[in-house]
């Protein structure tokens, strides 16, 4: 039984198309949906409830990217991890805030919140 629901928000890249097989091919995760864009997103996230949110980013910033904006302000209480194509950053976001930040290699760890993450210093929050 999957411990945790994901939703993915996915662009056509390669990168994401990769991420998709390897969250499906993980035991306690369950993949309950895919979107290709905001409007089908807030479709999806009505009607599913993910625990939490997996998308890509050229740059993870919330003034930046209508979507991750979409589903921050929409669903505060779901985590979104947004991952960066270029440097394989990932930041993880509750809310308005980004609550950790990490690399690509932590992903399934980060998304199944077994592993803490490392904390974003106060400052570099806001």
């Amino acid at each position: 039984m999957a411990e945790k629901r994901v939703m993915v928000l996915k662009n056509d890249t390669l990168f994401m198309a990769a991420v998709l097989s390897l969250l499906r091919e993980q035991p306690t995760l369950e993949v309950l949906g895919i979107a290709t864009g905001d409007k089908e997103l807030r479709a999806k996230m009505c009607g599913f409830s993910p625990d939490v949110v997996v998308l890509a980013a050229k740059a993870p910033d919330i003034g930046r990217n209508s979507s991750l904006s979409t589903i921050l302000q929409g669903y505060p209480e779901v985590p979104v991890v947004a991952l960066n194509e270029s440097t394989s950053e990932i930041r993880t976001y509750l809310g308005q805030r980004v609550i950790s930040s990490a690399t690509a290699a932590d992903l399934l760890s980060i998304i199944a919140g077994t592993v803490p993450v490392n904390r974003i210093p106060r400052e570099e929050q806001q």
